[in-house]
């Protein structure tokens, strides 16, 4: 199956919004990143939402031109595998390094950023449910342990 242009317009506009970078934003089909696709997104999103949406790349690569690297492997991030092994991931909206306390539902909400997403899948879930987990779980807050509910 494919995703119709008006809901490609919508999720994209809702990624956006919840403050996710140019190249960050991504199919609600297939999780490709749209930027490959740079002007169906600029049309998706119109000039002021692509302009925010650029802005925020831009940001990011000063900011972390700006950091130090991190010691061992001579970059900021470890290897992938390394990740794996550790049963690691990063959050999808800072890169934080996250790690699942239980083998239940997958809902995060990062302390750092306080992103919604899925651990097994990344995606973002202020609006949407990826299907990873019902609908019916709900998030645990890491800061307060209080229930969030699916928005």
């Amino acid at each position: 199956g494919k995703v119709c242009a008006s809901c490609a317009s919508h999720w994209a506009v809702e990624q956006e919004s919840q403050g996710l970078a140019f190249d960050e934003i991504s199919c609600p089909f297939c999780s490709t990143h749209l930027v490959s696709h740079g002007s169906l997104l600029a049309t998706f999103l119109g000039k002021d939402a692509l302009e925010r949406s650029q802005q925020r790349v831009r940001l990011r690569e000063t900011q972390l031109s700006n950091q130090d690297p991190l010691p061992s492997h001579g970059n900021s991030v470890l290897p992938s595998g390394v990740l794996m092994r550790l049963g690691l991931k990063q959050c999808p909206g800072c890169g934080e390094g996250m790690q699942k306390e239980s083998e239940t539902c997958h809902k995060m909400i990062c302390r750092s950023c306080r992103a919604r997403f899925c651990f097994r899948c990344l995606a973002r879930l202020e609006y949407f449910n990826c299907g990873c987990t019902g609908a019916e779980h709900n998030f645990v807050d890491p800061l307060d342990g209080s229930i969030r509910s699916h928005q």
